[in-house]
């Protein structure tokens, strides 16, 4: 099985982040700038930019509850994968 993080078990990170840090460019996603290298690219600008660092977006990511029903999903799909 495979199923994507952000969206079906957090919310998303970059948005998390953007509200975090009060930088509303990092709110941008894949919906907003469809070339991926591209937002990278850009969000890696930002980062510099404001001095930011791969531990500020892993201890905003630490603080994320998962969204309802992340948690229970997990329990009953768990045993149906071993």
């Amino acid at each position: 099985m495979a199923t994507d993080l952000e969206g079906i078990f957090l919310p998303e990170i970059w948005i998390a982040f953007a509200e975090a840090t009060g930088i509303p460019e990092l709110r941008l996603t894949t919906r907003d700038v469809a070339d991926y290298d591209a937002l990278m690219k850009m969000r890696l600008t930002i980062l510099a930019h404001h001095k930011l660092r791969i531990h500020d977006i892993q201890s905003v990511i630490a603080g994320m509850d998962l969204l309802p029903g992340a948690a229970a999903f997990l329990e009953w799909v768990r045993p149906l994968l071993r």
